[in-house]
C-alpha cells in the first residue's frame, strides 16, 4: 500500500516545486501520526483496511529515501562515518526512548509527531550509513538478501525466545521496553532466524553449482 501512496504522489506532486513537495510530505507525515483518529470509526476492524492507515506514515520515510538516494548524500557522509555515528545514535536515544517512549509504525502507535520523525530518520541514517561502509561484507549481503522471511518472522522467534525463558523462570520478559534484557531477546532471536535460513542458503548455494 505504501508503494501505491508513492507511485501516486510521485505522478501527481513528483515534478512540482520542492515547497510543493515539502509542504506535501508535513501534511502527510501529520495525517500519519493522527490517523487513528479516523481508525475509531472502522469498528468492525479496529482500523482502514489492508493497514492503509500504517501506509500513510510510511510513505514519509518511502519518499525520504528516494530523495536521499537520488543525492548520494550516505555515500558522500562516509569520510565522517565516524564522528557523524556517535551522534546519531545518541540523539536517536535521546529523541526516542528517553522522550518519545515506545513506538510501532505497523499498529499505528507513535509518539508526538516531532519526537517520532526526529528519532525515526536519525536512526535509519545511521543503519543506511552502517550499510554503505559493510556493503562488500558478505555477512551483511546474506542479511539483506534474505530480508523478507527475517522480517516476515521476527515476532515468531522473538515470542520463542519469550516463551522459553518464561518455561524455565516462570517470569515473563517484555519485548517492547528499552532494557538490557529487551536487547538480549532480540540478538537471540535474530541468532535463531539466521540458523533457520542457512540450511536453505547453503542448498541452494550447491544447487547453483
Amino acid at each position: 500500500m505504501t508503494e501505491v501512496l508513492f507511485y501516486l504522489w510521485f505522478r501527481v506532486l513528483g515534478k512540482t516545486h520542492p515547497l510543493v513537495r515539502f509542504y506535501s510530505v508535513v501534511v502527510i507525515a501529520w495525517l500519519g501520526v493522527k490517523i487513528n483518529v479516523i481508525n475509531q470509526f472502522f469498528p468492525t476492524m479496529g482500523r482502514l483496511p489492508w493497514k492503509m492507515d500504517m501506509a500513510v506514515g510510511a510513505l514519509v520515510f518511502m519518499i525520504a529515501g528516494y530523495y536521499v538516494h537520488r543525492s548520494g548524500i550516505l555515500y558522500k557522509m562516509v569520510r565522517y562515518y565516524l564522528y557523524a555515528m556517535p551522534l546519531l545514535v545518541g540523539l536517536n536515544w535521546y529523541f526516542g526512548p528517553i522522550l518519545g517512549g515506545y513506538v510501532n509504525l505497523c499498529d499505528c502507535v507513535y509518539s508526538p509527531a516531532p519526537l517520532y520523525y526526529t528519532a525515526s530518520f536519525l536512526g535509519i541514517f545511521a543503519v543506511c550509513l552502517t550499510a554503505v561502509i559493510l556493503r562488500h561484507w558478505r555477512f551483511w549481503q546474506f542479511c539483506g538478501h534474505y530480508s523478507l522471511p527475517l522480517f516476515a518472522s521476527q515476532t515468531i522467534f522473538i515470542y520463542l525466545v519469550i516463551e522459553t525463558i518464561y518455561h524455565f523462570t516462570g517470569v515473563w520478559q517484555d519485548p517492547v521496553t528499552s532494557n538490557k534484557m529487551a536487547l538480549l531477546i532480540a540478538v537471540i532471536a535474530f541468532a535463531l532466524m539466521l540458523l533457520m535460513i542457512w540450511p536453505y542458503h547453503v542448498w541452494k548455494t550447491r544447487r547453483a553449482k
